[in-house]
């Protein structure tokens, strides 16, 4: 299974291999790493959180096909890190565990690691000759590598709800991913090919993330804006 998420990563290098053969000399190259905001939603009703630092780096391509007046437009794909840190908190009512069982308060601080590869319609628009802007907009699917939830209940169940850390995997995280993907980002030329870029880069999570179990049946998503610095460089 793991060995499948790398198929992706023979398919952008295969083409970023053969459009240099034919001569296609439009096609960036960037490397680029920096951290923000990550936060979830939830149509649970009695679920609330706050959003927590999130760190992500990239290797992404771009290839330009062809322009419209001082725009030139193609396509993008990559693949990206991204570690989020989310905190939630979710008011149990009395008798939702089981009949009898008490009110109480789940407090969550999660970490999720994910392999995504966006897929985006590219474009790049000159500002002057050192400077340019760079747009993205697509979709990403990923893979969740792994994480943990540190929880803690204002009144616990022996057995059933209990304090602790525990290990976030397939049993409980599902293992794909996908949603919309956005970048933005500021050029500005080095030499000799090279161009330091700053951006900001924004995944919304569509897929529910979460196993559902007999207690939760929520639907569960995530988002990220991240702010990056990296090198990108031109054929």
């Amino acid at each position: 299974m793991r060995r499948n998420v790398f198929l992706p990563v023979y398919i952008i290098a295969a083409l970023c291999f053969f459009s240099a053969q034919a001569g296609a000399l439009n096609l960036d190259i960037e490397l680029n790493a920096g951290g923000a905001l990550a936060m979830g939603a939830t149509d649970n009703p009695n679920a609330t959180g706050e959003a927590r630092p999130a760190l992500g780096c990239a290797l992404e391509f771009d290839l330009y096909l062809f322009t419209i007046g001082s725009l030139e437009v193609g396509f993008s794909a990559g693949m990206e890190y991204s570690y989020l840190t989310l905190h939630g908190v979710w008011d149990i009512p009395a008798n939702a565990v089981f009949l009898g069982s008490p009110a109480t308060t789940q407090k969550t601080d999660n970490s999720y690691s994910y392999l995504n590869f966006p897929i985006a319609l590219a474009g790049r628009i000159p500002l002057g000759d050192n400077l340019r802007l760079t747009l993205r907009a697509g979709g990403f699917f990923g893979y969740f590598l792994g994480g943990s939830s540190d929880v803690t209940y204002s009144t616990e169940i022996p057995g059933v709800l209990e304090n602790g850390t525990q290990t976030l995997d397939s049993d409980n995280t599902e293992e794909w991913d996908y949603g919309l993907h956005f970048y933005t980002g500021l050029d500005i030329f080095l030499g000799g090919g090279l161009w330091l870029t700053t951006s900001l880069r924004f995944d919304l999570g569509l897929a529910d993330t979460t196993v559902n179990n007999a207690l939760s049946s929520y639907t569960d998503t995530h988002w990220s804006l991240i702010a990056v610095i990296g090198l990108k460089y031109g054929f």
